[in-house]
């Protein structure tokens, strides 16, 4: 009878984390999550994050906790600025 050596487990990868500015309470305003942004651009959270990350996007400001929003008039000006540029 042959016996399986058991299956070694992965190590687990770290999620890269989004750089941000730091705010104390949000303030009102327009603002948008991840996902909105995500649905925005059609892309994923991981390209988002890359994204952000190479300073190829605006960074989200974080607020308490893992609360993570962009300004929606950032957002604008950012998608103002691309427009002529190869993606």
């Amino acid at each position: 009878m042959t016996t399986k050596a058991p299956a070694q487990a992965r190590p687990k990868q770290k999620k890269p984390r989004i750089r941000a500015k730091p705010l104390p309470v949000i303030p009102s305003g327009e603002y948008l999550t991840k996902r909105q942004i995500c649905e925005k651009f059609a892309i994923t959270f991981r390209t988002l994050e890359q994204w952000v990350d190479k300073e190829r996007f605006p960074a989200p400001y974080r607020f308490t906790g893992q609360t993570l929003r962009w300004r929606a008039t950032e957002i604008e000006k950012f998608i103002e600025g691309s427009k002529g540029q190869p993606a």
